[in-house]
């Protein structure tokens, strides 16, 4: 990962700044995706949809009989925290 322009390379103390940050970077970057958990709920091992839904407050996520059934009492949770209050909430829950 490059993060200097090419004539900054010949200064010795730059480029062992860049190596350095580089790699933090290069690390950062690989991990990044982790911590996107919204948008992988589809992906995420059932301890951490536990943890969502405690997180959010699901009543009756305990009754969910299969993993599938936990990830879409999450994501409706998700949407009704958006809306909370609305009437589409009140609506969508009745």
């Amino acid at each position: 990962m490059a993060l200097l322009i090419p004539k900054l390379y010949e200064d010795k103390k730059l480029s062992a700044v860049e190596k350095l940050f580089g790699e933090i970077f290069s690390d950062l970057v690989q991990k990044a995706p982790l911590t996107q958990v919204y948008t992988r709920i589809d992906h995420l091992p059932e301890e951490a949809l536990d943890l969502l839904a405690w997180q959010f407050h699901i009543e009756g996520y305990d009754l969910a009989q299969s993993i599938e059934e936990k990830r879409a009492l999450i994501k409706s949770a998700i949407e009704l925290h958006r809306y909370k209050g609305t009437p589409y909430a009140i609506k969508k829950v009745l």
